[in-house]
């Protein structure tokens, strides 16, 4: 039967964030506890990609590519997916043995009620290294939720994520390729909003650049478009039973140097609010468009994440979940737009089918540049897109509803998306052509049970209100860049190419129980799998001979999270007690790394349960790490 009188809950992000922010209440309320002995809580010093949401109302209580010239760096899951875990914040390290360490931010105290932002003025070190790194630590005061974090310099943003719940966060990200503005006196700004009364936590940055080996190559100037930038819908973007979708645009004017030599651009976003779990939404589609002078330059797909509080936040600590803590930037290269890149243009940056908010998006164009001018222009670029999406029953766009009478909500969409660039330029006696092509393919289908969330049935916990989704989600990236540069005699072509494929799937279950007090049951099984594969060859031809380099790259990674809790509803809208937890998680992370005739692979297995009536987090059952080079 329907309760046609009963609101459900609050559909920011669908149900799936009410699950995780319903669970956090329980620590709010003093129930259950981090498993943890001190006020600090252990750090899960997690390097790397992050949440926000608001809590359910339960109202009523019944209801990659790789840099510029095709830089061909490791895509290592051993610094972007993997938790370290220990009881204490890591030691800064100390300058000494080819380490200079500048720690631009230690220990400063942010709270809802005093600030959440910190800026300093800093004296990098001058020269040249061969490897720059930043760590951003948060140490857990009472902060129940996860947050988004940034660390900025001079107004260029170099890192973001999101911290995990309830524990210390450690982050370290390479930024060697930052360089040009990491060297004398530069201002250094971090922030982790405290949104609710009651959080608070120390911040701390640190910046370690090392000597060892040769110098590292890095652009030679760093050009901001955006800065930790909101794309906020216009409107409410989930006014009723089913989701709005918007076209989300900003711009602004950008100064190109003259004589830009080579070019590539970092994108940075963050999914936020409903979009948190937007591959569950419709439709489905999420995408980045990048435009100079109204010239479309890019497209960029999010990753699936799922963030620290994703769905059942007993799955994720100690393992996490793909994406869960930081944010890398998407590299692009340019180089068959170089002639775009010079004087004052428009930047333009595009979230297609934004339903809520993506917030941190920053631009950043990272270019080379020659003492003369630079001569070229786009020879040809092409974009096709074709879009197949059916949702029953459909929304009514005069109420932007569906019936609230409607038992199931489906929806399926398939994107075919390709995109060809090819360009030219001359910079003196140097020339280089270079093309560009990437492909697109997404799948993903969504079936709900109960969509305006007013049908009672029978489960095993007893009558009441319930609500179920199933969702699945594959996207296939193919993107091959291709130059050829001539130069007094000397000829190198460098072709790259990479193979991305993302995968999320799974169900959710939501059932708020009608007995006295109210329960509700809350389940989340989900899988990821990000597999991503590159290959580089470099051939050069010189009057004496020629050479060949060749790399390639295979990083895989598997998460699967089962949980189901139940716990009591207080009338106050939180959850006092858990009369039953059980949660699973396992990764597995495969990476291989060859080149110069050496290869790398780095294995990691682990698994976790958290049966925990009272505990926060789970208890680690399996862990397998192994390295192996040749």
């Amino acid at each position: 039967m329907k309760l046609s009188d009963v609101n459900g809950p609050s559909r920011t992000g669908k149900l799936l964030v009410p699950f995780a922010v319903a669970v956090a209440v329980l620590m709010l309320s003093g129930t259950l506890s981090a498993g943890v002995s001190t006020a600090a809580g252990p750090a899960a010093s997690a390097t790397p990609y992050a949440s926000s949401g608001s809590i359910s109302d339960l109202s009523a209580q019944a209801a990659v590519s790789q840099g510029s010239s095709f830089h061909a760096g490791r895509i290592s899951n051993l610094a972007r997916d993997n938790p370290v875990r220990g009881s204490m914040a890591p030691p800064i390290p100390q300058s000494g043995g080819g380490k200079t360490v500048v720690v631009a931010v230690d220990s400063f105290f942010v709270s809802h009620t005093t600030t959440s932002s910190v800026t300093r003025q800093v004296d990098f070190p001058t020269g040249r290294f061969s490897a720059i790194t930043v760590t951003f630590f948060d140490q857990y005061v009472s902060n129940p939720f996860d947050t988004s974090f940034i660390v900025s310099v001079s107004n260029v943003q170099i890192l973001a994520g999101n911290t995990v719940e309830l524990e210390n966060t450690s982050v370290t990200e390479n930024v060697t390729q930052y360089a040009s503005i990491l060297t004398g006196q530069q201002s250094v700004f971090t922030t982790c909003p405290q949104f609710n009364p009651g959080y608070s936590s120390y911040l701390s940055v640190w910046f370690t650049f090392t000597m060892k080996g040769p110098a590292a190559q890095f652009p030679s100037q760093v050009i901001p478009a955006f800065n930790s930038t909101n794309f906020p819908t216009p409107s409410n973007a989930f006014p009723n039973n089913v989701p709005i979708p918007f076209n989300v645009s900003r711009t602004t004017a950008v100064q190109f140097p003259t004589g830009v030599k080579n070019a590539y651009m970092n994108l940075y976003e963050q999914q936020n609010g409903n979009d948190e779990f937007w591959y569950t939404l419709q439709p489905p589609f999420r995408e980045f468009r990048v435009f100079i002078g109204g010239t479309l330059v890019a497209t960029v797909q999010p990753y699936p994440n799922v963030q620290t509080g994703g769905g059942d936040l007993f799955l994720w600590q100690p393992v996490l979940g793909i994406g869960a803590v930081l944010y890398p930037p998407h590299r692009i290269s340019l180089d068959p737009y170089l002639s775009l890149l010079h004087g004052k243009q428009s930047v333009t940056i595009q979230v297609v089918n934004d339903e809520n908010l993506w917030i941190r998006v920053a631009l950043n164009f990272m270019v080379n540049t020659t003492g003369g001018a630079v001569a070229g222009q786009v020879e040809s670029n092409t974009f096709s897109y074709s879009s197949s999406y059916v949702q029953t029953p459909q929304t009514n766009t005069a109420t932007e509803s569906i019936p609230a009478s409607a038992a199931y909500l489906n929806d399926s969409q398939t994107v075919r998306e390709f995109q060809h660039s090819f360009g030219m330029s001359t910079a003196g006696s140097t020339s280089m052509s270079s093309y560009y092509t990437q492909s697109v393919a997404f799948f993903a289908n969504s079936s709900e049970y109960d969509p305006s969330f007013n049908i009672v049935a029978n489960t095993p916990y007893g009558t009441g209100l319930v609500y179920s989704q199933t969702f699945s989600l594959r996207e296939f990236i193919n993107s091959t860049y291709y130059s050829a540069f001539k130069s007094q005699g000397t000829t190198t072509t460098a072709l790259a190419k990479i193979h991305a494929y993302y995968r999320i799937n799974g169900t959710a279950i939501e059932d708020v129980i009608l007995t006295n007090p109210i329960q509700i049951v809350i389940g989340f099984n989900v899988t990821q799998v990000r597999l991503i594969t590159t290959s580089v060859k470099m051939h050069t031809n010189t009057q004496h001979g020629s050479s060949v380099m060749n790399s390639y790259n295979r990083s895989y990674t598997k998460v699967e999270g089962n949980g189901l809790f139940v716990g009591t509803l207080t009338p106050e809208n939180s959850i006092s007690s858990l009369s039953y937890n059980h949660a699973y998680t396992t990764k597995v992370v495969k990476d291989v790394a060859t080149a110069g005739g050496e290869t790398t692979v780095y294995y990691l297995k682990e698994a976790a349960v958290n049966n925990s009536l009272t505990a926060r987090n789970g208890t680690l059952v399996y862990y397998r790490l192994s390295t192996r080079g040749s």
